[in-house]
């Protein structure tokens, strides 16, 4: 039964923290969501940020009422993941191992973005995804692409880009988990 829950968790809490947050950032960056993908992520989210909204007015061009679902989705998941393996927790803890896991999938959120970047640009450059996939990778790329010249017409900002969020998962975030870990 035990195995049964977790996929459960895994396949329901999961997808829908992974979804609010390309909402979220997306939305932050003010990336153009009038394309079929965008529509596709408004719809799918909608049934549970629009309501938020009501109690939780964006402040400053940031979408509280997204930021406070994905953080609680979260923790949710985590909370009944270590309930249902018999471990206990620390609520202090499992409030900075969840941050901290929001700061790893938003990592890999804007890896998965420059992948899809560069694949578009050599596969179909006119797509109508690829405005949304530039002005959510652009305010990234834009200072490296400032100090990196591009050699023979070629623009090497988002490999070393990539190369950056590799580093930072890899140094800083295995840092804070660990840091986490101890307060459970």
């Amino acid at each position: 039964m035990l195995n049964y829950s977790e996929l459960l968790l895994d396949a329901l809490l999961q997808p829908l923290v992974i979804l609010l947050l390309l909402r979220f950032h997306l939305l932050w960056l003010r990336a153009p969501m009038h394309n079929s993908f965008g529509r596709f992520l408004m719809t799918l989210t909608d049934f549970l940020v629009l309501p938020a909204r009501r109690l939780f007015t964006p402040v400053r061009g940031i979408d509280i009422a997204s930021l406070l679902l994905i953080f609680a989705a979260e923790t949710l998941y985590f909370a009944l993941s270590w309930m249902l393996h018999g471990k206990p927790f620390a609520l202090p803890g499992l409030l900075v191992w969840s941050a901290v896991h929001l700061l790893r999938v938003s990592i890999y959120l804007l890896m998965g973005l420059l992948l899809a970047r560069a694949l578009l640009s050599w596969i179909n450059p006119y797509s109508p995804i690829s405005t949304l996939m530039i002005a959510a990778t652009q305010p990234f790329l834009e200072p490296l692409q400032r100090r990196i010249p591009s050699l023979g017409g070629l623009d090497f900002s988002v490999l070393i880009l990539f190369l950056i969020c590799q580093f930072i998962l890899a140094m800083p975030i295995s840092w804070l988990e660990s840091q986490a870990a101890a307060l459970l």
